[in-house]
């Protein structure tokens, strides 16, 4: 009998070491102040400090994206960071109401944030917001950053893993893309999906060995299948996250969070050159700022990369995030059970005196209105499309000639 309990512990020993990483998941649906309800899903580390339940990871997902597509990174930002992590679907998007796929102002996004973030504070009870975002993500919590930081704390940190400030391409294909985008935009046509990045590029190879997405041919499939995908966005979506890329453009010296930025030197999707723009205009707001680049064969879909890159992305998140909140060394676990790396834990004393946030509903009027006056010129500048493209292609015939 005693043999038999002693077989039995060694199984359950066994059992427990090889378990997967236990953590508490939540979900909830708040609703924005035009009331579409917004799906949020809340992952909880079960190994609670009185760190992380004052910090609390912030992912905002990328066009077409939702919460359960990028379901294995926020879990692995979960064990790896040992911070509680909160992902919601934006508008349009995932589980979230609205139309698929489409917006008609890009303020409704930060409207959105804004009632998310005051989620956070007021019922999650967390102080110090760090954005994790991809793509689209990085454009909305940026914006928000330069334009609400009232709502954000000291230690609060903003991280864009290949953000979306331009598409990739020319400055005359990018111009040809924002007047017809405007001018559909003003038609019932805004609702239709615009064509796949790319056109008839790589993306659409099945196999995943050639895309422009990842070069993890299983995160591939599994991110273009993946059910809760929205698709392309509309052509009205486009037109209102260039608005949103010229505002930001303006706004850009308002930012004040230290900044972590990845981007992919072969992304295709998004213009890496624009990216490194932005950083350079922010890099000396803080001494904690930092910029790195992957290249080939890295792609767009950073986040959906083999297990290594994937790995080197979390471990700069935290070491980035233990820098600004200024703590001690500690042994962290990686996602991967065969890596240790060295990072910080958080200082207790100087968080112990910190008063919540008191959060405020915010609204955009004054943006708006900027925005709006801005676009104003389009209406004239579309007028003479047609003979500035007539002019582009005679003079292109006189250079054959």
């Amino acid at each position: 009998m005693k043999f038999m309990s002693v077989i039995l512990f060694v199984i359950l020993g066994l059992f427990t070491a090889t378990s997967s990483f236990a953590y508490l998941e939540t979900s909830h649906t708040i609703a924005s102040t035009d009331q579409i309800n917004l799906h949020l899903k809340h992952f909880q580390t079960q190994k609670p400090n009185q760190i992380n339940r004052k910090h609390l990871i912030l992912f905002i997902q990328g066009q077409s994206d939702a919460t359960s597509v990028a379901r294995h990174f926020l879990i692995d930002a979960l064990e790896s960071l040992n911070l509680d992590v909160v992902s919601y679907d934006v508008r349009g998007q995932g589980l979230s109401d609205g139309p698929r796929a489409h917006i008609d102002d890009f303020f409704d996004h930060l409207d959105d944030l804004s009632n998310v973030i005051h989620f956070v504070q007021n019922k999650l009870k967390y102080q110090h917001i760090h954005f994790v975002t991809h793509s689209t993500g990085g454009l909305i919590a940026s914006l928000f950053a330069s334009l609400q930081k009232q709502m954000l704390s000291e230690q609060s940190t903003l991280t864009m893993v290949a953000p979306y400030f331009a598409l990739s391409g020319s400055q005359f294909q990018s111009m040809g893309i924002d007047l017809l985008t405007y001018a559909l935009s003003l038609t019932p046509v805004k609702y239709w999906q615009a064509p796949k990045p790319g056109g008839k590029g790589q993306y659409l190879k099945e196999d995943g060995s050639m895309n422009n997405f990842t070069s993890d041919p299983e995160m591939f499939a599994s991110h273009k299948h993946h059910p809760d995908k929205c698709g392309r966005p509309t052509f009205g979506w486009v037109q209102a996250s260039l608005e949103a890329h010229r505002i930001i453009g303006e706004e850009a010296e308002q930012m004040t969070l230290p900044i972590l930025m990845f981007t992919a030197t072969n992304d295709q999707v998004v213009s890496t050159e624009e990216a490194k723009k932005f950083y350079a205009k922010w890099e000396s707001t803080s001494k904690y700022n930092q910029y790195i680049e992957f290249g080939a064969p890295h792609q767009h879909g950073l986040i959906y990369e083999q297990r290594e890159t994937r790995n080197k992305i979390l471990n700069s998140i935290g070491g980035f995030i233990d820098q600004v909140t200024q703590t001690s060394q500690v042994a962290r676990h990686h996602t991967d059970p065969d890596l240790l790396i060295s990072m910080s834990s958080r200082a207790l004393a100087s968080l112990e005196s910190e008063k919540p946030i008191e959060v405020k509903a915010i609204t955009h009027k004054l943006i708006r209105k900027k925005s709006l006056n801005q676009s104003a010129i389009y209406p004239a500048i579309l007028m003479f499309f047609p003979l500035l493209t007539m002019l582009y292609f005679r003079r292109k015939r006189s250079q054959v000639k």
